[in-house]
This record gives structure tokens, C-alpha cells and sequence, in this order.
């Protein structure tokens, strides 16, 4: 129930705090929107292993780690370095990932969870660092912002 409520009040804000004629729309919604989508990956892998302990377990704490980023990169970006918040946050990110792989790797049962995760962060920030043209996301954001829900 409660990450029900979670993307619903994102979807909610991106789509009060954004409109349809940004500039880069799908890149703009890719930050909030690549943190519901490997929350929703990693919630959707702990329900559906929960009696697989070491994959729920492991599935837990990933789902945990998305909400480490967004209020890192603010109290970095408000307190601490306002040059690079996102380089920052992003290798603190991936250091957790990389240490979580590297205690689980032994293990047999959950070792992918983690290094999934960390392909899913990898993937999204290289996306948003070398800012391709993706007319798939250009158009799903369009239709995202004409939906009239706020």
C-alpha cells in the first residue's frame, strides 16, 4: 500500500512541476522516473521471491538504496559541494552497490540482485549524462504531460 501511495505522489509532482513545452522533456523526466522504475524492479523481484529469503532480503535493501539518492544528491548539492552534486552522489551510489556485490557474491541464491541494480543506476546515468535523442521517451513524456491528472 505505502509504495502505491509512493508513485502516486510522484507521478502526482513531476506532472504539477513540469509542462509540456520544457525543452528535453523525456530527459527531464527520466530522473524522477528511472527512481519509480527500479524501485518498482526491485519491490516487484522482493515480493515475488518473499520466500526465497536470500533474494527477498537482498531484493529490501535494493529497494531501500533508491530512496538514498535523491536526498543525497540534495543535502551534497545544499551543504556540502553546489559544483558536482550529481558526480558525487552517483559514485557514492554505485560504492554501496559495488561493496553490497562484492559481501554477496559468495552467496548463492541473490547475488544478481545488486548488480542488476547497479546496471539499472548505470544505465539511467549514462543515458542522462551523454543526453541521447530517444523518441521513445520524448514521446512517452508527451503524453505523460497531456494526461490531465493535475
Amino acid at each position: 500500500m505505502l509504495i502505491a501511495l509512493i508513485f502516486i505522489s510522484v507521478l502526482l509532482l513531476v506532472h504539477h512541476r513540469h509542462s509540456i513545452d520544457e525543452e528535453n522533456l523525456g530527459l527531464r523526466l527520466l530522473v524522477p522516473f528511472k527512481d519509480l522504475i527500479i524501485l518498482g524492479t526491485m519491490f516487484s523481484i522482493g515480493m515475488w521471491n518473499r520466500k526465497i529469503t536470500g533474494i527477498h532480503a537482498r531484493a529490501m535493501i535494493a529497494t531501500g538504496i533508491v530512496f538514498i539518492e535523491p536526498s543525497l544528491l540534495r543535502a551534497i548539492r545544499n551543504y556540502l559541494d553546489p559544483g558536482k552534486p550529481f558526480i558525487t552522489t552517483a559514485l557514492i551510489v554505485y560504492s554501496i552497490l559495488l561493496i553490497l556485490t562484492i559481501l554477496t557474491w559468495q552467496h548463492k541464491k541473490g547475488r544478481w540482485v545488486f548488480p542488476l541494480e547497479l546496471l539499472m543506476y548505470l544505465t539511467v546515468h549514462l543515458i542522462m549524462l551523454f543526453r541521447p535523442q530517444i523518441d521513445l521517451l520524448e514521446g512517452f513524456a508527451k503524453w505523460f504531460m497531456s494526461l490531465p491528472i493535475t
